[in-house]
C-alpha cells in the first residue's frame, strides 16, 4: 500500500479528528515538526514527559504511574475527545509530514492503552510503515516487546521467540541503553514472556525456570509491576506441577518457595504480588484483580482438600471477599472495554459462583446456580468480541454488569450512560444460521434428549430440604476446581455405544475399553524386557540415575496448614460440600451463615428487572430468597446469544503420572476454519474459546472427527500428544550441549466436554492453541517419510525423536506420525500436534494406528534406515536383532 492509502486507512482505523480541529487550540508553526511538537502540549504534562524520556532514549518502558485509564478520560483543550484519540490523530498527521522520530515516540506513549482498548495491530502497522520510510529510526524497546506478546497470542510462537532472543543479545534492534537497570529490565521482561510461551505450551517446569529469573532480575532493580506479571504467571503454573517436580524446585530455589503445598503457595505468591503493586502509585486496577483472581482459584483447589468444614467455610468467605474485591476494582464501564478487563470481570463472577456451589445452604446454592447463569450471559457478550480486543458495550451488556454487581452488594458501575441507548448487535460470528450450522455438525440435538431421558439426575432445579430447613439436598451439577479426578468419570465406556439410529458412531472397531496407561511412571517402571535385546540406554547422555517421578502421597506439615488435610493431588473428584449429604454427615450446619447475604430488598428487585428466567414466587412480598429456591433456568432460544455457550469441563493430562485434572468453565465454539489443503482427513477445526483457557487472549482451536468417536478416543489422544510432548522435553534436554538448527515440541492439547443445563454430557472436543505457519508432514505411522531436500534437516530431527523415544523407553514406545509448524527463518522451535504411538506387546493396543512390534519393525527398515548424526550426537543404539 502506497503512503496516501496507508495515512487513509490510520485515519479511519484510530478514528482521529481533523487538523482544523487541532488548529483551533494550536495554530500551525514554522515547520510541520515544531506544529507536531506543540500539539503534543495539549495532553497533560506527565504523558509529554514520557515522549520526551523517549525520544532521549533515556527510558524504555513507560512509567508505572501513567495507568491507561488516564488515556481514556477527556482532553482539557479539546472536551470532545479522549487523550488517545488526540495522540492518535498527532500521530497520523507526524507520519504524514515525515516526523518519523517524533512518530515513534507517540507509538511508545499509546502503545499500552492500544493494546488494552484496541488498534495494536494497527499501531504494530505504523511501526513498519516508519522503518520502511526511515530504517533507521529507534524504536522503543516495549514496542518491539508488544510486537513480540501478539505474536504470541496469534499463535506465533516461531515469530515471538525471535524477536524475544534478538532483544536479549541486543541484536537487530538499535537502542542505546543509558543505564544498566534499563537493559536489565528488557532482558527480564524477554525471559518473562519466553516463561509465558512456555506455560502456554504446558512445559510449566520449564516455564518455572523462566519465570524465577525474570522474578528475581526484575526485584533488583526493583521494578514490581514486573516482579508481580511473574508471580501471576508463576501462581498459574504452581497448581500444575507434581509434588516432586515441586519439591526440586523449592530444592532449586529455597528462598524463593516457602510453603511445602504448591496450591497453597500459589495463593501466598498472589497475596505478596498485590501488597507489591500497593507500594506504586495509581497502578492499573487490572493487574491487582488478575492477582486475586489467580491466587483464590489456588485457594480454592486448596480448600476443596480440607476436612474440617468451618475452615473451609473460612477459606470460601475469603475467596468470595476477593472476588468482591476485585470485581469492585473494575468501577467504570469505559474501563471494561478492554477483553482483558472484561474477562476477569466474567471470570470474577463464575468463581463466587463455583464457591458457592460447595456450600450446604440452599441460599448459597440456589445463588451459585443463578449467577452462573449470569456469567453465561456475559460470556456470550465476550464471544462476540472482534479481533481487535474492543468491546462494545450496550444497554444489555451494561444491565448484566450491573446486575451482578447489585446482587454482590457492590456499587454499580460508573459511565454506563454512554451505553445506554446501544441495543443488543448481531454479530456475524453469532448469527443465527451459524449456530444451528454447528449444531449440526454435533451429536448434541441427537443426544442430549436421549442422554437426559435416560438419566438418573431430575431438574438441578429439585429441591429436598431436611426438617431443620438448613440442608439442601438437590442434584446440582457437579463442579471441579482444577484437582485430581477418576478420568473414568467422564469417558465410562457403557455411556457411549454405537448408535442405529444416527447417533455417533466410532469410525474404526474399539480397541480398548478404556484408557490405556503409558506415562512416564508407567513405562520407566516396566521391566519386562530382555535388556540383550535393548539399546544402551546408558549411552543417551542424560544422567542414568534420573529417577522417575514417584506417586504423589500425602504432605509434609506446615504451620499455617491444617494437619488434617490430604494430600492436595488426592484422587477425589469434588469436594465434600459438593457431594449430596445428609445432617449426621455434619454437625457444624448450625454453625454457618451463608456466603452471600441477598436480604436486602434491592438484590430481588434486580432479579426480578435482569428476568434470567422464571420463578414460581410470584407474591409481590415475596423475598429474594423464595425467588432463588424457586428460580428455574431459562429455556433455551438458538437466536439468542446465550445459546452459543455451553457449560464445560476441561480435562488436563500430567503425562509424568498419568494424573487427570478437571475444571468446569464455559465454552464458545466458533466457526469451522477454512483450512485448504491443509485440511486433515478425519477431523474438523473450529475456533474454540473457553473460561480457562491458559492465555486469556490466546486464540485456540478445538478438533473433532467428522464420524464422532466416544469421550476414551479423545482422551487417549491427548495421552498420546502429552507422552509424547514429556519425552520431547527430555530430548531436548538431551540435545541441550549440541548445536542444531531445530528443537522440537508438542502443544498442549486438553479435551473439553459440553453439557447441558442439567450437567448431562453432549457433546465432545480436544482443544489446543492455535498456530501459524506452513504445516508439514515429517513421517507417518506406516513408511512414509519426508525426503524433500529442503526439509531434511526437520526430518532428521523427527526420525531422531522417534530412536530416542524408542531408547527412552526401553522398547516400549515409539512416537510416529510426527507433523506440525516449521519456523519459516529455518532454525528455531518446530510446533508438532496429533502424534501415534506404536507399543511393544506389553501394551494394550490402543487404537488402529498403533501397528505394535511390527510398525517399529517397520520404521526400522523403511523411515529410519540408517542413523543420523543426531543420533550418533545423542548416542542412540539401534535394536540388536536388527
Amino acid at each position: 500500500m502506497d503512503k496516501e492509502g496507508f495515512l487513509k486507512q490510520c485515519a479511519e482505523t484510530l478514528n482521529i479528528i481533523s487538523k482544523d480541529e487541532l488548529y483551533a487550540v494550536s495554530p500551525p508553526k514554522e515547520s510541520n515538526e515544531k506544529t507536531i511538537q506543540c500539539w503534543l502540549q495539549l495532553i497533560p504534562p506527565a504523558m509529554i514527559k514520557q515522549v520526551e524520556l523517549a525520544l532521549a532514549q533515556e527510558l524504555c518502558f513507560l512509567s508505572n504511574d501513567l495507568i491507561t485509564e488516564y488515556f481514556v478520560e477527556k482532553n482539557s483543550h479539546l472536551t470532545d475527545h479522549g487523550q488517545l484519540t488526540i495522540l492518535y490523530s498527532i500521530l497520523v498527521y507526524a507520519l504524514e509530514w515525515g516526523c518519523y522520530r517524533l512518530a515513534s515516540a507517540i507509538v511508545f506513549l499509546v502503545d499500552r492503552a492500544s493494546y488494552r482498548y484496541g488498534n495494536s495491530k494497527q499501531l504494530m502497522n505504523i511501526v513498519d510503515f516508519i522503518w520502511q520510510m526511515e530504517p533507521d529510526t529507534r524504536i522503543v524497546p516495549q514496542v518491539i516487546v508488544r510486537r513480540a506478546r501478539l505474536m504470541k497470542d496469534s499463535g506465533n510462537l516461531h515469530g515471538a521467540m525471535h524477536i524475544l532472543d534478538a532483544l536479549v543479545k541486543k541484536q537487530v534492534y538499535k537502542w542505546d541503553y543509558k543505564s544498566e537497570t534499563e537493559s536489565t529490565r528488557v532482558s527480564a521482561t524477554c525471559i518473562q514472556i519466553k516463561g509465558q510461551i512456555y506455560h502456554n505450551l504446558g512445559l510449566w517446569k520449564d516455564a518455572m525456570t523462566y519465570l524465577v529469573e525474570s522474578a528475581e532480575q526484575l526485584m533488583s532493580i526493583k521494578d514490581y509491576k514486573g516482579v508481580s506479571y511473574s508471580h501471576g504467571l508463576i501462581t498459574k503454573c504452581l497448581p500444575k506441577l507434581t509434588m516432586d517436580e515441586y519439591d526440586a524446585l523449592k530444592d532449586r530455589h529455597p528462598s524463593f518457595f516457602e510453603k511445602h503445598n504448591p496450591c497453597y503457595e500459589g495463593y501466598r505468591i498472589s497475596v505478596m504480588s498485590v501488597e507489591l503493586l500497593e507500594k506504586l502509585k495509581n497502578i492499573d486496577n487490572l493487574f491487582s484483580a488478575k492477582h486475586q483472581l489467580s491466587g483464590n482459584e489456588c485457594l480454592l483447589m486448596y480448600a476443596d482438600q480440607q476436612t474440617a468444614i468451618l475452615e473451609r467455610y473460612s477459606y470460601y468467605q475469603t475467596i468470595i471477599a476477593d472476588m468482591k474485591k476485585c470485581l469492585a476494582l473494575h468501577d467504570d464501564a469505559n474501563l471494561l472495554k478492554g477483553i482483558e478487563s472484561f474477562y476477569e470481570f466474567v471470570k470474577a463472577v463464575f468463581m463466587i459462583s463455583q464457591t458457592l456451589s460447595f456450600s450446604r445452604l440452599p441460599q448459597d446454592r440456589s445463588l451459585s446456580r443463578y449467577l452462573e447463569q449470569l456469567s453465561i450471559e456475559l460470556y456470550a457478550h465476550l464471544c462476540t468480541c472482534p479481533d481487535d480486543r474492543n468491546l462494545d458495550h450496550n444497554k444489555h451488556s451494561v444491565k448484566l454488569m450491573n446486575g451482578a454487581l447489585n446482587i454482590l452488594g457492590l456499587p454499580i458501575l460508573r459511565s454506563t450512560e454512554n451505553f445506554m441507548e446501544k441495543e443488543k448487535p448481531v454479530h456475524d460470528t453469532l448469527m443465527v444460521e451459524d449456530n444451528l450450522k454447528i449444531q449440526a455438525q454435533t451429536v448434541s440435538l441427537h443426544n442430549e434428549s436421549r442422554h437426559a431421558t435416560r438419566s438418573d439426575s431430575p431438574p438441578a432445579s429439585a429441591q429436598s430440604f431436611s426438617n431443620s430447613g438448613k440442608l439442601f439436598q438437590t442434584n446440582f451439577p457437579r463442579k471441579f476446581v482444577g484437582l485430581s479426578v477418576n478420568p473414568h468419570t467422564f469417558c465410562s465406556p457403557d455411556d457411549f455405544k454405537d448408535d442405529s439410529d444416527g447417533g455417533y458412531q466410532d469410525m474404526q472397531p474399539r480397541i480398548s475399553q478404556s484408557l490405556v496407561d503409558i506415562s512416564w511412571k508407567t513405562v520407566s517402571g516396566n521391566s519386562r524386557y530382555d535388556p540383550r535385546n535393548l539399546p544402551n540406554v546408558a549411552n543417551l547422555g542424560i544422567k542414568s540415575n534420573e529417577r522417575a517421578s514417584s506417586e504423589i502421597t500425602s504432605l509434609r506439615s506446615d504451620p499455617r496448614i491444617s494437619t488434617e488435610s490430604q494430600s492436595i493431588f488426592s484422587g477425589s473428584t469434588a469436594s465434600l460440600f459438593s457431594a449430596e449429604t445428609t445432617a449426621d454427615h455434619c454437625t457444624d450446619d448450625d454453625e454457618l451463615e451463608p456466603l452471600i447475604d441477598i436480604s436486602s430488598p434491592k438484590v430481588h428487585e434486580q432479579f426480578e428487572e435482569l428476568q434470567l428466567g422464571t420463578s414460581s414466587s410470584t407474591a409481590s412480598s415475596s423475598s429474594s430468597l423464595d425467588y432463588l429456591l424457586n428460580w428455574q433456568l431459562p429455556s433455551i432460544d438458538v437466536s439468542s446469544q446465550s445459546a452459543n455457550i455451553s457449560r464445560a469441563h476441561i480435562l488436563t493430562y500430567n503425562p509424568v503420572n498419568n494424573e487427570w485434572k478437571s475444571n468446569s468453565t464455559l465454552a464458545f465454539i466458533g466457526p469451522e476454519l477454512q483450512l485448504g489443503n491443509m485440511k486433515g482427513s478425519f477431523r474438523d477445526v473450529f475456533d474454540v474459546k473457553f473460561l480457562h483457557q491458559d492465555e486469556p487472549l490466546g486464540r485456540y482451536v478445538c478438533k473433532r472427527y467428522r464420524r464422532q468417536k466416544s469421550p476414551v478416543c479423545y482422551m487417549q489422544d491427548i495421552i498420546c500428544q502429552m507422552v509424547a510432548g514429556y519425552y520431547v522435553t527430555m530430548f531436548n534436554e538431551a540435545l541441550a550441549n549440541h548445536r542444531t538448527k531445530f528443537s522440537v515440541q508438542f502443544l498442549p492439547v486438553a479435551h473439553l466436554q459440553l453439557l447441558t443445563s442439567n450437567g448431562v454430557l453432549k457433546d465432545w472436543v480436544n482443544v489446543e492453541p492455535f498456530l501459524h505457519g506452513q504445516f508439514n508432514k515429517l513421517t507417518n505411522n506406516l513408511s512414509y517419510v519426508n525426503k524433500a531436500e529442503a526439509d531434511i534437516e526437520s526430518t532428521e530431527l523427527a526420525t531422531a525423536l522417534s530412536h530416542f523415544s524408542y531408547v527412552k523407553s526401553n522398547g516400549t514406545l515409539m512416537i510416529v506420525d510426527i507433523q506440525g509448524w516449521l519456523p519459516v527463518d529455518e532454525s528455531g522451535i518446530i510446533y508438532l500436534t496429533d502424534p501415534q504411538f506404536h507399543t511393544s506387546c506389553s501394551v494394550q493396543k490402543f487404537s488402529n494406528c498403533d501397528h505394535k512390534e511390527k510398525g517399529m519393525d517397520k520404521f526400522w527398515k523403511q523411515v529410519h534406515e540408517k542413523c543420523s548424526g543426531i543420533c550418533q550426537l545423542l548416542g542412540l543404539e539401534r535394536p540388536i536383532t536388527l
